[in-house]
């Protein structure tokens, strides 16, 4: 019994990174709240897929909650916030990320449309960071939510 548990923690430190990157690699980012519309919202680029991804809640405080597609970084959401992003059409892997806990969405987009994700922390209590969710929404209830949000800018920090 005394050997399993050394094995069991070497199993799980071994793992650690992978873990810290399941939705995309590990970046320094600084993101901050605006006022106004995003250029993507206003003048949609054409040939691609316009998505919102709204944090619509207190749930999560102020905890960052990442987003990925394809396993790159999109955007990063606290609470009451949202972010747009331009993706070109066809199948994508989306990855939403708070802490070590992530949740993916596979979603198909089309060229012209807008799409709508609901990002989310789960109440819990105990140890640890709470887990993310992650779903898509109608245009008619992200309207409604994205009233009570502010847009959130992300950028990746230089090394």
């Amino acid at each position: 019994m005394k050997i399993v548990t050394p094995i069991i923690a070497g199993l799980l430190l071994a793992t650690a990174p992978a873990r810290a990157q399941i939705c995309g690699p590990d970046v320094k980012h600084s993101t901050k709240k605006v006022e106004g519309k995003s250029p993507l919202e206003t003048n949609p680029p054409a040939g691609k897929a316009v998505v919102y991804v709204l944090a619509p809640t207190y749930e999560g405080g102020y905890l960052q909650m990442k987003v990925s597609a394809d396993r790159v970084w999109i955007g990063v959401n606290q609470y009451k916030s949202y972010f747009v992003a331009a993706l070109d059409p066809g199948e994508h892997d989306f990855c939403s990320k708070s802490g070590d806990n992530a949740t993916h969405l596979k979603l198909t987009l089309e060229a012209g449309k807008s799409y709508y994700l609901r990002q989310d922390t789960v109440a819990k209590m105990g140890v640890g960071m709470p887990p993310t969710t992650l779903q898509e929404l109608t245009a008619e209830d992200a309207a409604v939510l994205l009233k009570k949000c502010k847009r959130m800018e992300f950028a990746e920090k230089s090394k």
